[in-house]
This record gives structure tokens, C-alpha cells and sequence, in this order.
């Protein structure tokens, strides 16, 4: 399975929900950090379906792996207007609940060729460390 920008294209232009949402309670520093700090791909202001069914303005950043594919998850960031006050919410996002499984010969993982597969959606979740 390869997730492109055009196969999570329901999910980032609010046409459908997320399957996988969680929210994260941080603050604006620790969310910028966390943000900051991963591998993502960060897009235009797209549009997210919420728990309520409204679509709401959003950015996203998108997980990269190793190869600079996506993964199927991300973070998304919006603001949401609740008793009159705009509240600025960061959510985890994913299309899969990736359960990852190795399968590396043990003189593959020696040479630092970690093989592995999402069992779920079949996401090719190999790393290579390096010899």
C-alpha cells in the first residue's frame, strides 16, 4: 500500500471523517515542537470533517517515512469556535491504527535492514539504519 496526497484526498478536502482521531492536549509551544520536530509534509489550508460532521478550515502535516512517502497519517491543526471563544485544537489523524510486523532475516537486521509491514493495511514500514 502507498498512500499519495491524491488517495487521502476524501479525508483532506472534509468529504469524509478520518477513521483513526486523537486528540491531543497541549499547548501551542509543545505542539509547534511536536510539529517541528518530525518528519512531515505540511500542506495548504485544506478542510477537516469533525466529529460533528462540519467541515472546518485546517493544515495539515503529514508523516513521511524513511523514503519521503506518506504513511496514511499526519497531525491536523484548526480552530474551532466554542462559547464564543476560537479555540486553536491539534488532532493525530490516520486513515490506519498501523500495527507494524517485522520479518528481517537476522543477518538483514545485523546490516541494519529492518524489513517490516503494516499487518492492517499492508504499508511497507521498512527502515534502514546503516551499516
Amino acid at each position: 500500500m502507498r498512500y499519495t496526497l491524491e488517495s487521502m484526498d476524501s479525508q483532506l478536502t472534509g468529504l469524509v471523517e478520518w477513521p483513526v482521531v486523537t486528540e491531543l492536549k497541549l499547548g501551542i509551544v509543545q505542539s509547534l515542537g511536536l510539529l517541528l520536530g518530525a518528519n512531515i509534509l505540511a500542506t495548504h489550508v485544506m478542510w477537516l470533517r469533525d466529529s460533528e460532521g462540519k467541515r472546518r478550515q485546517a493544515r495539515y502535516f503529514l508523516i513521511t517515512n524513511q523514503g519521503g512517502g506518506l504513511t496514511g497519517e499526519g497531525y491536523c491543526l484548526f480552530s474551532q469556535y466554542h462559547q464564543g471563544h476560537s479555540q486553536t485544537r491539534l488532532v493525530r489523524v490516520a486513515i490506519c491504527d498501523h500495527k507494524r510486523q517485522g520479518y528481517s532475516t537476522v543477518e538483514e537486521q545485523r546490516r541494519g535492514w529492518h524489513k517490516a509491514k503494516c499487518t492492517e493495511c499492508g504499508l511497507d514500514m521498512s527502515v534502514d539504519s546503516g551499516d
